[in-house]
């Protein structure tokens, strides 16, 4: 890791400076062709840098507003559809999901809350994902698809990460029982209020050239490259995988929650629901992703030790939360340091380069608040 320190014209140390150094870093020798980081400390910006190319050849620069495919982090900020709802008392997360979608109920289902389906323990995490997307292409096919699975791995009983299952259930729910899409209920509840301009539900197909198309190293997960840098999974409604934003618009949404809700002089959520969301609830082997997890309805709970280190940092703990998007971008927050990171890029590498590239950022941003 780059480390120095650097005394400005005032006599101050910028404590921030090797946290832009290793983001520098690691787009020179190759870990990434296009980035962006974002940090926020005690409701300010302290880094805002972009770097890098859209695309290998005819790409344009990388600037703070190209919007990239954040993947998994797409789950947390439809986790915060449903604990909206659930706040408006339209949604009770110990209530079975068939109470509000009947068909769910069928195969087992019946008893199975919407609480365990965001901390994985719905048992569906499904299978045959190739196969699949012309289903998940279809919102009747996608959710025809969740509602009749049949449990794998008992409802309830550990966690069996949902990679795209969740979202269909949890965004079903959302349409249900509000009458809108994911898409629009966040956009019309956060998006728009937190004055987002770049970030989006599945790509406007007249951005397609300005977003960062996904790259892949050798050792990078070539499924994923191949099936999430097509057009007809960017451009459709995924609320798994598939939103689109950038590093500052990001940091802001995981600002306004550090903040319990609130951004800009404007109240969103409620203090008791963030706390709600954030609040761990299973630490454990997770079946599907072979390590400890620590799960909140929603977020990944720093602590939990993965490969070599810590993917919030060694310091993170309870009081840290996030998500990560496959094997590319990372947004968390911490409340009791009320610092924020967001990292996007457009690089698959190998599940260890990866993870080693975000505990990286993470420890320097640590480094420097502490």
């Amino acid at each position: 890791m780059v480390s120095s320190v650097v005394v400005q014209p005032d006599g101050l140390i910028d404590r921030w400076e090797p946290v832009r150094q290793l983001f520098y870093h690691l787009a020179a020798r190759g870990s990434f062709l296009g980035g962006q980081l974002v940090v926020r400390w005690r409701g300010e910006v302290v880094v805002d840098e972009a770097v890098g190319w859209t695309r290998p050849r005819h790409g344009a620069p990388v600037t703070p507003t190209t919007p990239f495919l954040t993947f998994s982090i797409t789950k947390s900020l439809t986790s915060i559809c449903v604990h909206h709802l659930v706040e408006r008392g339209l949604l009770d997360l110990d209530k079975p999901v068939a109470d509000y979608w009947p068909a769910f109920g069928q195969k087992g289902k019946g008893r199975v809350t919407v609480r365990q389906v965001m901390l994985h323990q719905a048992g569906i995490p499904g299978r045959w994902y190739a196969l699949l997307v012309p289903l998940w292409l279809n919102w009747r096919g996608g959710t025809w698809y969740v509602a009749r699975q049949r449990p794998t791995v008992r409802p309830g009983q550990s966690s069996a990460y949902h990679a795209f299952t969740t979202g269909f259930v949890l965004g079903e729910l959302v349409r249900r029982v509000s009458g809108l899409s994911v898409k629009g209920y966040i956009k019309k509840h956060f998006w728009e209020p937190l004055g987002f301009e770049h970030t989006y539900f599945g790509l406007p197909r007249g951005l397609w050239g300005r977003a960062a198309e996904l790259q892949r190293h050798p050792g990078g997960h070539w499924p994923a490259w191949r099936l999430f840098r097509a057009r007809m999974m960017r451009t459709k409604l995924f609320p798994a995988a598939n939103v689109h934003s950038t590093a500052r618009e990001l940091a802001i949404f995981f600002e306004m929650l550090v903040q319990k809700g609130e951004y800009g002089g404007r109240r969103l959520l409620a203090a008791e629901t963030v706390e709600r969301a954030t609040r761990l609830e299973y630490a454990g082997q997770d079946v599907i992703l072979k390590r400890d997890v620590h799960w909140s309805p929603g977020f990944e709970i720093g602590g939990a030790k993965y490969i070599d280190g810590y993917r919030m940092g060694a310091s993170g703990g309870r009081t840290t939360f996030g998500h990560f998007g496959f094997d590319t971008c990372m947004a968390w927050g911490d409340f009791a340091k009320e610092v924020v990171i967001a990292f996007n890029c457009n690089t698959l590498l190998s599940s260890r380069a990866s993870e080693k590239r975000v505990q990286a950022l993470s420890e320097a941003v640590w480094a420097a608040v502490e």
